[in-house]
């Protein structure tokens, strides 16, 4: 109200002026346009500055140009959750944090287009123990959940604690920060975490806001423009926070970043001081002297080596990352995240009992970061440790119930074990906790199509793809249920697009291949099997495929040879047993048949042609009574097994068990017509059951499918029917 006063004010001798000039000067009219001009000016030029400087911010921080032609820029607002332990009192807190934040707000609005807003209010406890601020961090996220939320933004009021002022958990979007007496300082202190979150890094600069020692209160040149970089990034707790576009270009500001710290601009050390210790700060080898020099002028300033080795795992430099993280720990060897990194960059080098022993080199620091379990577990896994893998993962939940990627993971394993419902347990928790991970849902989509639920899985990974459609993951799912569907084109098209996105990707070539054997394309199937088996040579299932082609194909040879090797990675799949049992037959190696038949039932007692195999080895040994139960079994677990019940045809009219045996072989052909024998053997039935035209009926069958009737047969089967 106040400045709409001033305003009129201001604006009212210059209106004054104006009305006189138009209406009550009686001499030389002047020009209305001119009048006018020079009047808005003239009366511009009376406002006062205050009313003017809230005006052009307004225009700024609403994103109107003022200038033609000039694009306007919104801000970009990011939600926060502001969260004080029981030692503040939050009502008398509340107002404070309100108009330090709003404060913060105004200035990230007019500096970068980034504005905040607080959504939610929250009481955590910090405990009574915890001896410095860092050590609240695990009870901060064992209670603090952000769901939709952005940023969480926490305060202790406890006294005594050592350490710093705050920390910022860059990739989480935490907070947390010492509630001090003083408002000047806590904005200080806000305002540096915050700038943390938006990738500002610390240098040695006595007048920046982002001193190591918070020396200073402006934002200097380099860390403005990271933090435009960051305006786009993301806090949902996935890949890196920003887009890959502004990877370059926040790879050279880092790195010029590191080069001015590494001259210790603002120390009072003298230059020959201060270029000595840049060079041992590159050194391999360092005495315990030397070493301590460098982290007590370093101190603080090894951040910008974290943002580095970030980055350069983002962009698969992994000897990059070691190099960075190797700086960060000459700085401080207490550094446990540089041992995390460079764990992370070992086990995607493949260099797995290296990145294990990164881990527990940084667990020695940390005991209490759910991140660094769940790297472990991944490794594990890696490894096929899976009950290590598993104790890791559980043991990350512990510390950090709200970490989404680690029920995700381990949701993983369960379905690799085969135990749907856990796995679905934990994919729906993984969703709860970040509606925004496209893995998990891509996982989920997986769970509802070996449910059968197949509808429900095609919308589930379109969601997984709604939120990354650089994934390769959801594309083999989508492949896998349109293969399902039977739509074959659709399910090429999408491993086609999995493997365009990652080339390594040897799930997405064998499911591609899979799809070529079922459209009967034989070489195409063989290719993408054996390049599966270039990128993992330890892959059972593409081994199996490529046994699948060349059994096919007739080539029964290489078709035994590439199973047995498969059954050497993999001796617990039941398919592997079932192929060989079926090529033991092939080749009169019955025993061998009946072997590999049992132990596929041994692992799925539900698979029902395993009984098929396992009846006609035991047939073909003269075992026709154990032979008929193995295929009853088949039948009743599968009653759409056509084979079984053309056998068990054969085996009750072999007995003179005419009805059963013409119960059998119409059973039979109700599955598949086409049947050429069973019509025969069919007629044969008809024919001792002196049905004579029914048996003239199927021998015609027989023959219209080119099946060879005994001429014998015939010409006394027409004696009959004359």
């Amino acid at each position: 109200m106040d400045t709409v006063l001033l305003l009129v004010l201001a604006l009212l001798p210059g209106l004054l002026l104006l009305f006189f000039i138009l209406f009550m000067d009686r001499s030389e009219k002047e020009p209305l346009g001119r009048v006018l001009k020079i009047m808005i000016l003239g009366a511009f030029s009376t406002v006062p500055r205050q009313i003017l400087f809230k005006i052009l911010f307004l225009l700024a921080v609403t994103g109107n140009s003022l200038l033609p032609g000039v694009p306007r820029v919104e801000n970009k607002i990011f939600t926060l959750m502001v969260v004080v332990d029981e030692a503040c009192d939050l009502e008398k807190k509340r107002g404070l944090l309100t108009g330090i934040i709003a404060d913060i707000s105004t200035d990230f609005e007019r500096d970068f287009s980034i504005a905040f807003t607080i959504k939610k209010w929250e009481k955590w406890r910090s405990g009574d123990l915890a001896p410095s601020i860092d050590s609240l961090a695990p009870s901060l996220f064992k209670q603090v959940r952000k769901r939709e939320i952005d940023i969480a933004v926490a305060f202790t009021c406890r006294e005594g604690l050592e350490g710093k002022y705050g920390l910022a958990f860059y990739e989480e979007g935490y907070i947390l920060i010492r509630l001090v007496p003083n408002p000047d300082l806590l904005r200080k202190v806000l305002k540096h975490e915050l700038a943390h979150l938006f990738g500002a890094t610390h240098v040695d600069d006595r007048d920046s806001l982002m001193d190591r020692f918070l020396r200073g209160n402006s934002l200097k040149e380099t860390n403005r423009e990271i933090i435009k970089l960051h305006r786009e990034r993301n806090f949902k707790g996935v890949g890196f926070p920003t887009p890959a576009h502004t990877w370059p270009k926040l790879l050279e500001l880092y790195s010029d970043a590191a080069q001015v710290n590494k001259g210790l601009p603002g120390s009072e050390l003298s230059v020959v001081e201060r270029n000595k210790l840049a060079k041992w700060l590159l050194s391999e080898n360092l005495s315990e002297t030397r070493a301590t020099r460098i982290q007590k002028a370093y101190s603080r300033m090894e951040n910008v080596y974290i943002y580095l080795a970030l980055l350069y795992i983002e962009m698969k430099k992994y000897d990059e990352v070691i190099r960075q993280c190797k700086k960060g720990l000459r700085i401080n060897p207490r550094l446990y995240e540089a041992y995390n990194l460079m764990g992370i960059a070992s086990r995607r080098s493949g260099v797995i009992d290296k990145a294990i022993d990164y881990y527990h080199e940084a667990l020695k620091i940390n005991q209490s970061s759910g991140k660094i379990y769940f790297n472990l577990g991944i490794a594990y896994a890696k490894k096929e440790d899976l009950k290590k893998a598993t104790s890791s993962y559980l043991k990350a939940i512990e510390l950090n119930p709200n970490f989404a990627d680690v029920r995700n993971n381990l949701g993983y394993i369960y379905l690799e074990q085969g135990d749907i419902k856990k796995a679905e347990a934990k994919f729906r928790e993984a969703i709860s906790l970040n509606p925004y991970y496209p893995i998990a849902h891509s996982n989920f989509a997986n769970v509802l199509l070996k449910q059968g639920n197949i509808e429900e899985a095609l919308a589930r990974v379109k969601i997984a793809l709604h939120l990354d459609a650089g994934l390769p993951g959801p594309y083999n799912i989508l492949g896998m249920i349109y293969s399902k569907k039977g739509e074959f084109d659709k399910a090429e098209a999408a491993y086609q697009k999995a493997v365009s996105l990652n080339p390594a990707y040897y799930k997405g070539h064998t499911n591609l291949g899979n799809i070529y054997f079922k459209k009967r394309k034989f070489p195409e199937a063989c290719d993408c099997f054996n390049r599966a088996l270039s990128i993992n040579p330890k892959f059972a299932e593409a081994y199996t495929g490529l046994g699948d082609c060349y059994m096919t194909m007739g080539d029964f040879g290489k078709a035994e040879d590439t199973f047995e090797t498969a059954m050497q990675i993999d001796n617990g799949s039941a398919k592997i047993h079932l192929n060989l049992s079926f090529i033991k037959i092939k080749k009169s190696d019955f025993l061998a048949a009946i072997l590999h038949a049992k132990k596929t039932i041994e692992i799925d007692p539900g698979f029902a042609m395993a009984y098929q195999n396992l009846g006609i080895a035991l047939l073909l040994t003269g075992r026709f009574k154990e032979a008929e139960q193995e295929f009853l079994k088949a039948v009743e677990i599968s009653p759409g097994l056509k084979e079984p019940w053309s056998i068990l045809g054969d085996i009750y009219l072999e007995d003179n068990k005419i009805e059963e045996a013409l119960k059998a072989y119409k059973k039979s052909l109700s599955i598949d017509p086409g049947q050429g024998k069973v019509h025969n053997n069919l007629a044969v039935v008809y024919f001792y059951k002196k049905d004579y035209k029914q048996a003239l009926k199927h021998t015609k069958e027989a023959e219209g499918l080119g099946f060879k009737v005994s001429e014998g047969f015939k010409k006394e089967l027409e004696k009959y029917v004359r």
